[in-house]
């Protein structure tokens, strides 16, 4: 594996990600359309011209945040060798878990077919907006065609509560199979964060009062760990991990900016809901 080239290449685009200031900068827009046109001028400013003239508002967000996640999850899985790429394959599969969870959502009802397409992250693994445009509202089918994904073992039978959870755990199973020493610590907090992140989602749709400071103090955590290992280890697997987990991030950020905007909350409100390296700064 040529570390110094693949490296060099995610250093580079890590330092395009927004950064505190940028984000506050994007929270003080008066409205969307303002929104999109400061985001023109951004690395998002591509997909904003792409998608502007079919889409507008919360869904043109969506589609710019989630086209350029799939396109960097892509980009990078096209750099790596077969071996890596092999290695790194739970990381990847991470975007085809999010759409698991959202074709089961859209086979229960409370996501329509619609509106799945344009929830669907493009994945370099499986083609979900492609079995999306075959399979429409089957979505018995749709699962069927994916029947051999390992993120759906054991899945059958089961309700659609107990159906996400068995998605996500599988996933977690197959991050904890990643072998690569420089990552160990980083595979057992990305399984602790997620078990945790889980945990309290449940307790929410229980009807639990949670604290959305609480959710983003864990994601703060496997960004800052990130950061250190990338310093620790800077030709190895590790800023390859470190870089996709902030794009995740970001583009998290900027649609709860989105929606904030579009509220019409204050800047500092929606700067509560910004998941930073460290909150505590400026």
């Amino acid at each position: 594996m040529n570390y110094p080239f693949v490296c060099t290449r995610v250093r580079a685009r890590r330092s395009i990600l927004f950064d505190r200031e940028d984000y506050r900068h994007l929270a003080g827009m008066a409205d969307l359309p303002q929104l999109f046109e400061a985001l023109m001028g951004t690395h998002y400013g591509a997909y904003v011209q792409e998608f502007g003239s079919r889409f507008e508002g919360l869904e043109l967000l969506h589609h710019v945040t989630l086209s350029s996640l799939g396109a960097e999850y892509h980009s990078v899985y096209r750099m790596l060798d077969g071996d890596l790429r092999e290695k790194l394959l739970p990381i990847f599969l991470k975007l085809d878990m999010f759409n698991l969870l959202s074709v089961i959502r859209a086979r229960e009802g409370s996501i329509s077919a619609e509106e799945l397409k344009f929830i669907l992250i493009p994945s370099p693994v499986t083609d979900f907006r492609r079995l999306a445009d075959i399979f429409k509202s089957d979505f018995d089918g749709f699962l069927r065609a994916l029947s051999n994904s390992p993120l759906l073992r054991g899945t059958e039978g089961l309700s659609p509560v107990e159906m996400e959870n068995a998605v996500v755990m599988n996933w977690l199973d197959l991050v904890s199979r990643i072998s690569l020493t420089e990552l160990r610590k980083y595979v057992r907090l990305i399984q602790d964060v997620h078990s945790r992140l889980t945990g309290l989602k449940r307790r929410a749709v229980a009807g639990e009062p949670i604290s959305p400071l609480l959710e983003g103090e864990l994601e703060a955590s496997l960004l800052r760990f990130g950061a250190r290992l990338m310093r620790m280890n800077p030709l190895s697997a590790a800023p390859i991990v470190s870089y996709l987990n902030s794009k995740d991030i970001e583009a998290r950020n900027l649609r709860v900016i989105g929606y904030g905007v579009f509220s019409g909350l204050p800047e500092a409100e929606i700067m509560e809901g910004v998941i930073l390296e460290n909150r505590s700064a400026g």
